[in-house]
């Protein structure tokens, strides 16, 4: 299958999945991953454990933890302008409620 998302490191991409995080390695070749193609490093990492016998040398990493690297539309990720558009956002809000 041919890599869908051109950010992703992964060859399991689907479409609709532009957001990608950064996937550490051991070797420090660390990967850049859609959510579909994240999922198939752990379940690698889940199935190579249990061959060997040995959890701790094929950690599992968790998307909701990981770094984004790109944004939900496939943009470079910046945290800080993230967060500077959430502060306004909330305070535009009121107490951060759609006060509409």
């Amino acid at each position: 299958m041919s890599n869908i998302n051109p950010n992703c490191d992964g060859t399991h991409c689907r479409h609709g999945y532009k957001e990608v995080r950064k996937y550490p390695s051991s070797g420090g070749d660390d990967l850049y991953l859609c959510l579909p193609c994240f999922a198939n490093e752990n379940m690698h990492r889940h199935n190579r454990a249990k061959e060997t016998g040995s959890s701790e040398d094929c950690p599992q990493i968790s998307w909701s933890t990981a770094e984004v690297v790109y944004d939900k539309h496939g943009k470079p990720f910046d945290g800080e302008a993230a967060v500077r558009q959430g502060i306004v956002e909330y305070h535009q809000n009121g107490d951060g409620g759609d006060d509409d």
